[in-house]
């Protein structure tokens, strides 16, 4: 029986009201697991933030470290050093820990999502920070602001950034006539590291609602799979150095 449950509550998390694309209700999505989180309070800092330093999903209500949403759809926990995507380099990157939340879906109509617990907006901004594996010409990476019936107040494109991030086509392929399309079409036989980038969301428009909020994203090329790491999701006063990712209100 808990295994039909645990079948169930990830097909439901798999659906996305997203651009009209596969949508189930919005209520439908809700993560009622992640409302079991505690937030992590920060003194004299941001109200709470949220990471994967713990190496599980359940700050982003999906057990273990690994979740399998649908065929060619995952959310996984990234480890600094280790092997998470068929092309080479990944291992070389810096995180802004030991671990962050990486997103994986291959073109179509779904979406690999991470959704936050539900809280109160008390600060003007949701600052992250993100590494794809490649840019907009790779990667489609949306996030909505929820209501706690899961109806949808705003929604928002966010640009997939690489931070100077080239792959490398696997030393067993033959890199003089293939293209690295990690970039949108740059060629390469040697990975380059990047750096995270921070952006945020502006949230003072709903400041004083309870609100969750969802991130989306999948590939946008036929037959290539791109992975997105986010890190360090807090919920604080914003921040001059961060790019802020617009949201409209719906």
């Amino acid at each position: 029986m808990f295994a039909v449950m645990l079948a169930i509550l990830l097909t439901l998390l798999a659906c996305s009201p997203v651009s009209g694309v596969g949508a189930d209700t919005a209520a439908d999505t809700a993560v009622d697991t992640a409302d079991e989180v505690t937030l992590t309070q920060v003194n004299d800092g941001p109200a709470w933030c949220l990471d994967v330093e713990d190496a599980s999903l359940g700050a982003f209500g999906y057990p273990g470290d690994h979740a399998e949403i649908a065929h060619g759809v995952e959310v996984f926990v990234a480890a600094e050093g280790a092997d998470f995507s068929i092309l080479d380099g990944e291992e070389a990157l810096d995180l802004p820990g030991v671990y962050s939340v990486g997103l994986r879906a291959e073109a179509g109509d779904r979406y690999a999502q991470i959704t936050t617990p539900l809280f109160t907006i008390t600060e003007d901004a949701l600052s992250f920070s993100q590494l794809s594996e490649a840019d907009h010409r790779g990667v489609e990476l949306l996030v909505e602001l929820l209501a706690p019936n899961g109806a949808l107040l705003a929604v928002g494109r966010v640009p997939a950034v690489t931070g100077g991030y080239v792959p490398a086509m696997p030393g067993d392929e033959d890199t003089s006539t293939k293209t690295n399309t990690g970039n949108g079409g740059t060629t390469s036989t040697q990975s380059s590291a990047g750096m995270f980038t921070p952006q945020q969301l502006d949230l003072s428009p709903w400041r004083g609602q309870s609100a969750r909020l969802r991130f989306s994203q999948r590939s946008v090329m036929e037959r290539v799979v791109f992975f997105t790491l986010l890190d360090d999701l807090c919920h604080q006063a914003p921040s001059a150095e961060a790019a802020v990712v617009p949201l409209t209100a719906r």
